[in-house]
């Protein structure tokens, strides 16, 4: 586990991301159908780091309280870079989820010196079940002698 800057999977971010000063309306609108958290960069270094904005981020802090979306920043409701959990794209996808269930958290930002992608509590699943059905189809064929 890596605080501050660490890692995750993937490929580009493109409107999965959002810069520190944009508006939260803005944010959250410009998202892809079905994306649950936004990687937040720095401002002027679209490379690294500054945070992660959820869902659960905007539930808490925005929808709750009643704060307007369209005068709140990004910055001012995300996850700051110094208190993120973060992976790196060699990281063992079983080492992923146990950093996801110990800290109860549902995304991860990729980051191998800079942002690379973000892994979701789905994709770690979806992984471990292709490992597991893969295994299962392995020790099949062990077993009817069909392995050659």
């Amino acid at each position: 586990m890596e605080r501050g800057g660490g890692g995750g999977r993937g490929g580009d971010l493109g409107q999965a991301a959002a810069g520190a000063l944009a508006v939260v309306l803005q944010a959250v609108a410009s998202r892809p159908h079905n994306v649950g958290a936004l990687v937040v960069l720095k401002s002027g270094d679209e490379k690294q780091l500054a945070g992660i904005v959820t869902e659960r981020d905007f539930a808490r802090k925005i929808l709750l309280p009643g704060r307007p979306s369209e005068q709140t920043r990004v910055a001012d409701i995300m996850t700051e870079e110094d208190k993120l959990i973060t992976v790196t794209s060699n990281t063992n996808i079983l080492r992923a989820m146990e950093l996801m269930t110990d800290e109860h958290i549902r995304h991860v930002p990729v980051f191998d010196e800079k942002v690379v992608g973000m892994i979701s509590v789905g994709d770690v699943v979806r992984a471990i079940v292709d490992q597991q059905h893969q295994e299962v189809k392995q020790l099949k064929k062990y077993i009817t002698g069909d392995y050659y």
